[in-house]
């Protein structure tokens, strides 16, 4: 009885488990680097990439010293560009459908070439997940100068789509104009379980509760 209740126990959880999907990563490596600028629209990693101004490109690895990881990464004019105001990066899931965003890779860029700003202190990047009814969850990614942070993203799911900026910060009435670099965007499309398999894991996952009980 005890073999058949534990084998019970581990069919159910089998089955619950089967549907969560393993992270998927967007790292910018199939891009060569430096791109053209803009780079967007582009796709990488099954996400889509597209801004409101033409001021973005994927950089390498060790271009930026002390600003990136080591890998290719996508950068853009926060706000002292051609956008006037904060620039949006978008990312939806390359030909539809609803994902979670796990997490994110965030950092500053330095000045490079075309004029980008660089960090400037209270910087923050800000993150904006846009769901099927109309709302949306948010969540502020507090930058520190050079470092290539990953944050956790907590109720990023079963969204359309998700919006990027890093707004203008105002430090002694001096108006700063950050620009942001993100990389490894962890990821999975929103998954719909299949009502016979969550039927029959939770009728097993039950019955191991009332054996246990008795």
């Amino acid at each position: 009885m005890k073999m058949r209740t534990f084998s019970c126990c581990v069919l159910g959880f089998a089955l619950l488990l089967s549907g969560i999907a393993v992270g998927e990563v967007v790292d910018f490596e199939e891009i060569v680097a430096p791109s053209d600028v803009p780079v967007t629209p582009f796709e990488s990693g099954g996400l889509f990439f597209e801004a409101t101004a033409e001021a973005d490109a994927v950089f390498p690895g060790g271009l930026i010293p002390g600003a990136d990881n080591g890998t290719n990464f996508f950068g853009w004019c926060g706000s002292n560009c051609s956008a006037g105001e904060a620039q949006i990066v978008t990312v939806s899931q390359a030909g539809g459908g609803l994902f979670d965003l796990i997490s994110i890779d965030a950092g500053n860029l330095l000045p490079f070439g075309f004029g980008l700003g660089e960090w400037v202190p209270g910087m923050t990047v800000e993150l904006e997940g846009f769901f099927a009814d109309g709302s949306s969850a948010t969540q502020s990614l507090f930058i520190e100068e050079n470092v290539f942070a990953t944050f956790d993203l907590e109720g990023f799911t079963a969204l359309e789509r998700v919006e990027i900026s890093a707004p203008p910060v105002s430090l002694e009435g001096v108006k700063g104009n950050p620009d942001a670099v993100i990389d490894n965007l962890v990821w999975n499309p929103t998954a719909v379980p299949e009502p016979g398999s969550a039927t029959i894991a939770s009728m097993l996952l039950l019955t191991c509760v009332v054996r246990r009980r008795r």
